[in-house]
């Protein structure tokens, strides 16, 4: 039954048009947004002068784009173990405060949780590199709309037309047919659109490496100066996985909701809009 739902899907031109019509779209969007960073001007566009600064030429660096990126590295780097060092007297003055004055509440616990998780990443060596790709792909955003929007066009297909159709009608006389067939229905629904998501992950992963690179992947996450809160200890490349992953796994649950509206709201209209506030 998976695979006859699976068949419908990948042979549905409205649903083969919608998937590659959003992803190039995805493209597109992301291009468009990060083509008016400073970093695409100073790093992709003017690439020469940045490998160039890189080998230590700074006399390619006319604007101070670069030297100030080294500059902020720097000086993150220097003042991490201090960051880190002072965590429990800003601790102990935040207790002091209202917000904290319960002992048992889950802010003062997590406080003292806050310290002790940092308190593992005291010793750790910190290395300078290329930031630029890795700042990128953690602010690009967009692909969590493209990606709930193919979900929606997919249960509308399984769902909502065949509704329509009177298809589900045939299962109604079929002992267990409604719950075999729903979840039959949910898991095409979490195939394709996880791999959907795992297609815009890559090509994020791959843009933005294209456009910038990543520098050494196996160096601390708290290296770069935007990661500086993460109290979890892991390696750049560490990171684009866990990333990755929780897109991916808010993504099924996201499926999972729409799936859950459709079922409930007969009509397709209502259901979208009540799908959408959700």
């Amino acid at each position: 039954m998976i695979r006859g739902e699976l068949r419908k899907l990948l042979r549905d031109r409205i649903f083969i048009g919608a998937f590659w019509a959003l992803f190039f779209v995805h493209l597109f969007t992301m291009y468009t947004c990060e083509k008016g960073t400073a970093r695409f001007r100073f790093v992709y566009q003017q690439r020469e002068e940045y490998l160039a600064y890189c080998r230590g030429e700074d006399g390619h660096d006319l604007s101070g784009f670069y030297r100030e990126d080294t500059d902020r590295q720097a000086r993150h780097i220097r003042n991490y173990r201090d960051f880190i060092a002072n965590m429990p007297d800003r601790a102990e003055y935040m207790k002091q405060t209202a917000l904290y004055a319960d002992a048992d509440s889950y802010v003062y616990r997590n406080l003292d949780k806050s310290c002790r998780d940092f308190a593992g990443l005291l010793d750790s060596r910190l290395d300078a590199g290329n930031c630029y790709g890795i700042q990128g792909y953690s602010a690009y955003r967009a692909g969590y709309f493209f990606a709930l929007v193919q979900a929606a066009v997919c249960v509308y297909l399984t769902v909502y037309r065949e509704r329509e159709c009177g298809l589900l009608l045939l299962v109604k006389g079929i002992r267990r047919g409604r719950g075999s067939l729903a979840s039959a229905k949910l898991t095409a629904l979490l195939f394709v659109s996880c791999a959907y998501g795992v297609l815009q992950e890559l090509s994020t992963i791959f843009f933005f490496g294209y456009f910038y690179g990543y520098g050494d992947c196996g160096r601390l996450l708290q290296s770069v100066p935007a990661y500086r809160d993460c109290a979890r200890k892991m390696t750049v490349q560490e990171a684009f996985l866990a990333q990755s992953g929780i897109r991916l796994l808010a993504l099924a649950v996201a499926v999972i909701l729409i799936y859950a509206v459709a079922m409930a709201v007969k009509n397709a209209v209502a259901g979208m809009a009540a799908a959408a506030l959700v």
